[in-house]
Order: structure tokens, then sequence, then C-alpha cells
């Protein structure tokens, strides 16, 4: 497994602490990075320029497909985002040839067959909750933990295909792994 990482804006910047544990867990799971020279998104202009939020998130999938490789972000935003993007751009004729114009000033093309993937996803399905299970050497027994899935991992549903945007359990299984409990509360959907 070989991912392209795609940090966003804020993690490098407000969350480091966040990229480090990243990181370790990848790590010690055996998830090769490539680390790439990504723009951001283009989530935070999508309602000031469409088409330059198109174009940003365009340019970061076309960055991988370059260097053949898939997109792993542990961001919720940016996942969303690219999802969309992708989603945009295959159901966009003139808008996809209106991108590609400008991404052939770099040398570059989108095509869809860059997979995004959240980070939650690649731990679930890709790695796998035994092997995850494996390497845990601490376990968080008797901790409560409550997690929050965020609405651009799980709506809408069809573009960004997480997990079940009613009824998720990608991030309770992977929190049960650890020893810790998953709880219920009412805004672990919002």
């Amino acid at each position: 497994m070989n991912y392209a990482v795609f940090w966003g804006c804020k993690i490098p910047f407000y969350l480091p602490q966040y990229e480090l544990s990243v990181r370790a867990i990848l790590n010690v799971l055996g998830v090769k990075i490539t680390n790439m020279e990504f723009n951001c998104c283009g989530y935070p202009i999508r309602h000031d320029s469409f088409e330059a939020s198109v174009f940003s998130g365009a340019r970061n999938i076309a960055l991988a497909l370059n260097n053949n490789v898939n997109i792993l972000t542990p961001c919720k935003c940016c996942f969303g985002n690219l999802m969309h993007v992708n989603h945009w751009l295959r159901e966009n004729k003139s808008l996809r040839e209106k991108v590609n114009t400008l991404l052939k000033e770099e040398g570059l093309e989108w095509d869809s067959g860059t997979e995004i993937r959240h980070l939650l996803s690649v731990l679930f399905h890709d790695v796998g909750l035994e092997a995850v299970q494996a390497k845990i050497r601490h376990p968080y027994n008797g901790l409560k933990v409550a997690v929050h899935y965020g609405c651009h991992a799980l709506r809408p549903g069809n573009i960004v295909q997480f997990d079940n945007p009613f009824a998720p359990t990608i991030f309770e299984s992977l929190v049960a792994v650890t020893g810790a409990e998953p709880v219920d509360w009412p805004r672990r959907l919002e």
C-alpha cells in the first residue's frame, strides 16, 4: 500500500501532533506514504469561485495520477471536496475540458483513475481491523470515546461513498479494536 498523503491546509499548521500521529501509525502498519507538493483542496474557496475550487482539487488529483499513487487524507473537508471534484469532473464534460486545458500548462491531466481515500477507510478496508488490533501495544481498556464523523465524510453518500451516512460504523469499529468503548451521542453525525 502506497498513498500520497494529502494533509490539507490546517493539519500541518494547527494540528502538527495529528500529522505526527498519523505518520507514526501508518509506519507501524506498513502503509507507505509519498509526500507531494499539493495545493489547497479547494474547499475554502468553493463558494467564492466554483471553477477555481474545482481546478485546485483537480490539480492535486492530477499530481497523484501523474505519480501513479492514490490519495489518502486524514482531513474530512479535503476528503469530501476531492470526492466532489472527481464527481463534478466525471459528470460535466465542459468543466472537465476547461480544467484539463489549464492543467495541460503544467503537463498534467485530470482523470478519474485516482482514488481518494480517507484515513479511516484505509485503516478499516485496506489495513483491516485484525491487523490494526495486532499492532496495539497499550490497549485503552475502559476508556469511553465519542466519535464525530463530520458531514463532509458522510454526505452526500452517493458521492463520498465512505460509509452508511445514516448509520456509519467504521469509526466505532476502529475505536473498539484499541480496547476503548465507543459511546453514542446525539451529534456524532453532524
